[in-house]
Order: structure tokens, then C-alpha cells, then sequence
């Protein structure tokens, strides 16, 4: 964790996670008042072969203001969990599962993680890999890189409840990382 304030960059602390390196750097989002980090962990060593890897299901809090910063939380995701991204409002998070086909749904309270649904965006091959909340917190948008269908699908937000729609945008080949400009007018896709 590095303190970027000052004149020169200073190293605040270092916590250890499950971590992988699909993913980076979308697996990894702050709070908007940057007190806690959440951090996924999308493939893990195969324990019956230490040469291979398979897919985790990890998601973590980090208190970045502890002394020193720390994990807080570790919950369930789906398979591959990859790109995360936190609303504006700083109290729903988003967590691509690129080896389930789903997005998973968690409310964000006290530092505290709660998972509140599963939506599917398509086949377990269909590999969303970042989900992006619109600046209004309305919607947010999923990057699908599974090759053979490239598209970023479109998801409505409602409160607590997130609901995949019937819009599906092409995006050139194999979307995989997302931003959105802060008045929402435009997205780009990383190909």
C-alpha cells in the first residue's frame, strides 16, 4: 500500500492475499473514501498438483487505515473471480466470475461484505472478465472475453437488486477491461 500524497511515494504497509495473476488491475477496487480495498483472488495452486493452477472463488477486505493495514474478510465468489468494482455510494460491489459465467452480488456495510445474489450472464465459458457501475449506479457493464461471442453486456441496477437486460454491445474482440468516464457518456473497452 503506497501513499501517493506526499512529495515522493511512501510504502504504508504490505498485507499478504490469495491473489493470482488474472485479473490485475481490475481485481482490485477502493472505497470512495478509500478506507477498505477489496481484492480477488481468481485462480489458486492445485493442491493435488503444485505445477498447475485452478480456478478460486475468493474475495477480500483489506482495512487500509489499520496500523498495520490488514485482511478483515475473506467470502465466497464464484469460479474465477476477477474484475470487482464498488458504486459510487460506496455500499454495493460487483465481482466478475470468469469461470462461472455470473456476476456476484455483495452489499458493502461497516467493512463488512455480504453476498445478496448470483446473475448469470451467460455459459461458463462465456467469461466475464471486468463489471463496471455507470456514475449514476443505475447500471453497470460486464466484459465478456470468451472469444466467440465479444460483447459487453448491459446490466440494470435497482437498489440491492441487479438484473442482467437483453442488450448485448459488440465491443471488438475479447473485451476484458472496462472504464467508464465520470459523466457516463462514454465506455471503453480494453481488447
Amino acid at each position: 500500500i503506497i501513499d501517493l500524497n506526499g512529495r515522493a511515494p511512501r510504502v504504508l504497509g504490505e498485507v499478504a492475499l490469495s491473489h493470482s495473476v488474472v485479473g490485475p488491475p481490475t481485481s482490485v477496487a477502493i472505497t470512495p473514501d478509500e478506507r477498505f480495498a477489496i481484492v480477488t483472488s481468481a485462480e489458486r495452486l492445485d493442491p493435488a498438483d503444485p505445477t498447475k493452477v485452478q480456478p478460486d472463488n475468493r474475495v477480500q477486505v483489506v482495512d487500509l487505515r489499520a496500523t498495520p493495514p490488514r485482511m478483515t474478510q475473506t467470502v465466497e465468489a464464484g469460479a474465477g473471480p476477477s474484475g470487482v468494482s464498488i458504486n459510487r455510494a460506496g455500499n454495493l460491489v460487483l465481482v466478475a466470475n470468469r469461470n462461472a459465467g455470473t456476476v456476484s452480488v455483495f452489499r458493502f456495510a461497516n467493512g463488512v461484505l455480504t453476498p445478496l445474489s448470483t446473475v448469470t450472464i451467460g455459459n461458463a465459458t462465456s467469461s466475464p472478465a471486468h463489471v463496471q457501475f455507470t456514475p449514476d449506479g443505475r447500471r453497470a457493464l460486464v466484459t465478456r472475453d470468451d472469444g466467440a461471442a465479444s460483447f459487453v453486456s448491459v446490466l440494470n441496477i435497482e437498489g440491492e437488486t441487479v438484473t442482467k437486460t437483453d442488450r448485448d454491445i459488440t465491443a471488438g474482440l475479447r473485451p476484458y477491461g472496462m472504464g467508464i468516464t465520470p459523466d457516463g457518456r462514454w465506455a471503453v473497452a480494453a481488447n
